[in-house]
């Protein structure tokens, strides 16, 4: 299981830990960043500050060879929450929402596998929190939109948005 350990409000003070479900064994793998999520390739990625970085990840020993090495600048996140605003399918599409500052209007792109970034939603908005379906098929986010929030799922085989909440309560 793959955690952050450390202080919230300073991500360069986070380590990025591992612990063993079968014999507890607790490692630490990164010093410094947060959202740390396990890749089909076999890399584990986090955020440090706004940027992706990837680095290879043996499972079965629970151990990171080499460096990090960054692969996306300016991904939205937020360091007191430890939530940055990506996400990746078990096929390895890569999603994330730009960082911006605030509720300015975005585009969620998609990052292939050679780092060309492509519009997924043609329409911008104030989009946050995206997640992808299991297969890589569907893309769940937070849309504000009339002061209000709710989550969607966006379909792009089909370019249909489906409104999933309809209580998502006023900004504050």
């Amino acid at each position: 299981m793959l955690f952050v350990a450390g202080i919230l409000d300073n991500p360069d003070k986070n380590s990025i830990d591992v612990v063993s479900l079968v014999d507890h064994r607790r490692k630490t793998l990164v010093r410094g960043g947060q959202c740390p999520r396990y890749t089909p390739s076999g890399h584990l990625v986090y955020v440090n500050r706004g940027t992706l970085f990837a680095i290879p990840f043996d499972v079965a020993r629970l151990e990171t060879h080499g460096s990090a090495v960054p692969v996306l600048d300016q991904v939205a996140y937020n360091a007191l929450g430890d939530a940055a605003q990506f996400d990746l399918s078990r096929t390895g599409i890569l999603v994330y929402r730009r960082a911006g500052g605030g509720f300015r209007t975005t585009t969620v792109q998609w990052l292939d596998g050679t780092g060309k970034k492509e519009p997924l939603l043609t329409k911008p908005g104030i989009y946050k929190y995206p997640r992808l379906s299991p297969d890589g098929k569907r893309l769940a986010l937070v849309l504000i939109a009339g002061g209000r929030r709710d989550v969607w799922v966006y379909e792009w085989q089909r370019d249909t948005m489906t409104r999933v909440t309809f209580d998502g309560g006023p900004l504050r």
